[in-house]
């Protein structure tokens, strides 16, 4: 996204996914913010000539930039104590006659939520419509569209439905007496029209299939082909439950959905799931922990999991997914759960706690250390900074204590005031260590008595 500040001058912003807003000018990285999230969308709010920077996150919060003074980030617009669904598209138009514009927010479960805001009052964000289109907003813009003097909202969805929301009030189109709603001789033909159009398509689609499936049932060689289709998939930590939201969104209706893990994890349960899950009987011997399926509801083609996982234990969580087409067919999901899966990222810890101190050296490279802390933790970036050292800092959403992660060609230190979270590294960093035949030297500070600051954190 680009924007032009007060002094003329245009800038680029990106959003990155390591919780940082930065800008360009001339190729050129100029600023750098911290946000306590990760950002998904950005927008330049302008109203009465005064221009803003929002960005939506991750967790569905909307936040404030002040790009021109501070350069940094100012404040949290919209945000809910609960998680909320990610923000995937915004826009900013004035569909209520209020002094400043109205924030038009799309999210990944398909809600769509008008706001009224006052960016110089920090409680100034009111929920003033909301619905649900049973699948993620892709896109939305506002204006003028169908019917003139009305203003709507239209949305584009990821299956590729388009439609409108307006302001127009139906009931000018309801008859009092009869409680029918009656139209124009306009619309009438516009939706007689619409009704032709989608019988045609259906008998060309009923056909069509009838075809296939007696092609697919003579003896003749015909080929069956398996349709593409592409999952949108996500799996985003909640840090108000230390859990995770495993999402499965496909273009078509789902038939089911498989679950297996080789670990162990706890599957929690959402209001919004319609789901009937059965469980069937897990061997662990065979590295098979979690067996469930999820049987959907008729037109359902997204469903929404929650899951918990136990740190130290780490391995895959596959999803299974069965649509409704023919011929039958399923896709596999792959998602990694890591050692310290409870974690996430921050930009600084408190330094003033009691810390327990792990330091590795050996003849590793900065690119396989910087591997294994990727594998070890969530939110690393994939490829290292090639710099005299990266430097990582994270907090755990069950106890709130802090791991700093330094690391550098031959050498690594890792500070945590939870001796359990060193435990973990160690015996990670060990394995792959082993696996890559590197001998390593291990060094871990040890408090000789719990330090009740600990003790406090996990009561």
């Amino acid at each position: 996204m680009s924007c032009i500040l007060q002094s003329h001058r245009l800038v680029a912003l990106i959003a990155c996914e390591g919780r940082m807003i930065r800008a360009l000018e001339h190729a050129r990285v100029t600023l750098s913010m911290e946000v306590e999230s990760s950002p998904t969308v950005l927008h330049v709010y302008d109203d009465n000539d005064i221009r803003s920077v929002l960005f939506g996150t991750i967790d569905g919060r909307i936040g404030l930039l002040d790009i021109e003074k501070t350069q940094s980030f100012s404040k949290w617009i919209i945000q809910d104590n609960q998680y909320t669904s990610a923000i995937s598209c915004m826009d900013s138009y004035k569909m209520v006659q209020i002094e400043h514009k109205n924030v038009i927010v799309g999210r990944q479960d398909g809600n769509i939520e008008v706001y009224a805001i006052d960016l110089s009052d920090k409680e100034a964000s009111v929920l003033l419509y909301t619905t649900n289109c049973n699948e993620s907003v892709t896109s939305l813009c506002c204006g003028i569209i169908g019917e003139a003097n009305y203003d709507e909202i239209l949305v584009a969805t990821y299956t590729g439905r388009i439609f409108g929301l307006t302001t127009q009030s139906v009931e000018r189109n309801l008859n009092t007496d009869s409680k029918n709603y009656y139209f124009t001789t306009e619309s009438v033909q516009r939706i007689s029209k619409l009704k032709n159009e989608i019988e045609e398509l259906q008998i060309k689609v009923t056909k069509e299939r009838e075809k296939y499936q007696a092609s697919t049932h003579s003896y003749m060689e015909e080929m069956s082909a398996i349709p593409l289709l592409s999952i949108k998939d996500s799996m985003v930590q909640s840090k108000q439950d230390a859990s995770y939201v495993l999402t499965l969104e496909v273009p078509t209706a789902i038939d089911n959905v498989l679950l297996q893990s080789n670990v162990p994890v706890d599957l929690l349960d959402v209001e919004k799931n319609s789901a009937v899950v059965s469980f069937s009987e897990a061997e662990p011997h065979n590295g098979n922990f979690l067996l469930a399926t999820y049987r959907c509801q008729i037109n359902t083609n997204r469903l929404e999991l929650k899951i918990r996982t136990i740190e130290g234990q780490y391995g895959t969580l596959q999803a299974y997914v069965t649509p409704i087409i023919q011929p039958k067919c399923c896709q596999v999901r792959l998602f990694e759960i890591k050692p310290l899966s409870m974690h996430f990222r921050v930009h600084s810890i408190e330094k003033k706690r009691p810390f327990n101190l792990l330091t590795i050296k050996g003849p590793f490279s900065l690119a396989e250390i910087h591997s294994w802390v990727f594998q070890c933790v969530p939110e690393v970036p994939e490829k290292p900074q090639f710099i005299d050292a990266t430097v990582l800092f994270f907090e755990s959403t069950f106890l709130g204590t802090h791991l700093e992660c330094n690391f550098q060609k031959g050498e690594a230190k890792f500070a945590s005031d939870n001796i359990s979270t060193i435990s973990i590294i160690r015996e990670f960093l060990t394995k792959e260590a082993t696996k890559k035949k590197i001998k390593i030297d291990i060094n871990v500070g040890k408090y000789n008595t719990l330090h009740p600051f600990f003790m406090q954190c996990g009561w």
